[in-house]
């Protein structure tokens, strides 16, 4: 079937081009499985077409990626905060020269809205190994995730936490740091003052 009934209303509303609906919040899907259960996209066929013939860099970067080539003065920035704070701007990079990025990264905000972190992040971020730039948002994204049960899924729940909320750089051996266990990690780190700010700004329960 390609066809419906529409509603006379519907049918204005269409006519005029209004849009049915729109959202006041931007929403980002943060990807918390483990490494070896996650979706990769491919990249496109020109940029597979110059790769190598034994090159396996066949997969675009992700935001996991990214985030592990964030620029050494967002250490302490967790994914949740990354994700939800900084975006790609195409549109950015190709008006923004080498320096001028390098130059802007050392740069806060003016103006920053009461939306956005009281922390003044860079507004544009050079990550390394030559992967891009990234553009702070004017007012944070609202992250979604898959939610995992705390009873039946206890070990990837306490993953996805450390994931999201505890900053890491290398992620099978910062987020277990030498533990049994994901769950033993987060154990060890209740009483630490970021990871508990991080999940109370994200209001986690």
């Amino acid at each position: 079937m390609n066809a419906r009934v529409l509603s006379a209303q519907e049918a204005a509303v269409r006519s005029v081009g209004i849009p049915l609906r729109n959202f006041t919040k931007t929403i980002v899907f943060v990807n918390i499985n483990y490494p070896s259960n996650r979706v990769h996209i491919l990249k496109s066929k020109y940029e597979l077409d110059q790769l190598d013939a034994d090159s396996e860099d066949i997969f675009r970067q992700g935001l996991t990626d990214k985030y592990l080539v964030r620029p050494d003065n967002l250490e302490e920035m967790c994914l949740a905060e990354f994700a939800s704070l900084y975006k790609v701007s195409k549109k950015r990079l190709a008006n923004c020269s080498s320096s001028q990025a390098s130059e802007f990264s050392q740069m806060s905000d003016v103006g920053t809205l009461e939306e956005v972190d009281e922390n003044e992040w860079p507004k544009i971020i050079e990550l390394k190994n030559g992967v891009g730039y990234m553009q702070k948002r004017l007012r944070h994204a609202v992250i979604r995730t898959h939610r995992f049960s705390f009873k039946k899924e206890s070990e990837q729940y306490y993953y996805s936490m450390l994931m999201l909320y505890l900053p890491w750089r290398r992620e099978t051996e910062d987020l277990l740091n030498g533990f049994d266990s994901a769950e033993s990690h987060f154990d060890a780190c209740k009483g630490c003052l970021l990871l508990l700010k991080n999940m109370n700004t994200f209001q986690v329960i």
